[in-house]
């Protein structure tokens, strides 16, 4: 990481709400991404990739999380994020000091599941924030009164965790 990220005293993760075509979601987690250098990673951050992005968001963010998230969703990204996905009026902003807890909201903000986001499900194992909407305080509109069916990416689903499925009780 670089030293001006490394030694400030305030660092705060500034993205756009939008889907990724393979991280399902990028918001503050992901954002932290462009804090290294890519003189060290490659372009666009290939080792980073080839390693797997959800381990390394993650691992950025347990060397180096943001203090603050604020996400500008006042127009979001819906589809084939970053590059090629289309605008989407979402009117809204949000923000919060646990990043897990925001990106968890911004995911059910556009209609995916978090627990289908990968990087969102290890940062929860690495207790890096919540991620369980019921423990997470929010002031505020509601998410029900404020929540869009954002298109997904195409063949986002190969990228998604599998939803697990409550098993019967044993007699």
């Amino acid at each position: 990481m670089s030293r001006t990220v490394l030694n400030a005293d305030v660092l705060i993760s500034l993205p756009k709400l939008k889907m990724h075509h393979w991280a399902g979601v990028t918001l503050s987690l992901k954002n932290l991404f462009g804090t290294l250098p890519g003189i060290c990673y490659g372009w666009p951050k290939n080792e980073l990739h080839w390693r797997g992005i959800p381990h390394s968001i993650v691992d950025i963010s347990c060397t180096r999380g943001a203090n603050l998230a604020i996400v500008d969703g006042i127009i979001g990204m819906e589809g084939d994020g970053p590059l090629h996905g289309k605008a989407k009026h979402a009117g809204l902003l949000m923000m919060g000091v646990d990043q897990l807890a925001v990106d968890a909201t911004g995911a059910r903000l556009m209609g995916i599941p978090p627990e289908r986001i990968a990087t969102l499900v290890y940062a929860a194992a690495k207790r890096i924030g919540r991620m369980a909407e019921a423990e997470i305080p929010q002031l505020g509109e509601t998410i029900a009164s404020l929540a869009q069916k954002f298109e997904w990416p195409p063949m986002i689903e190969r990228e998604l965790l599998a939803v697990s499925q409550p098993q019967p009780a044993a007699s």
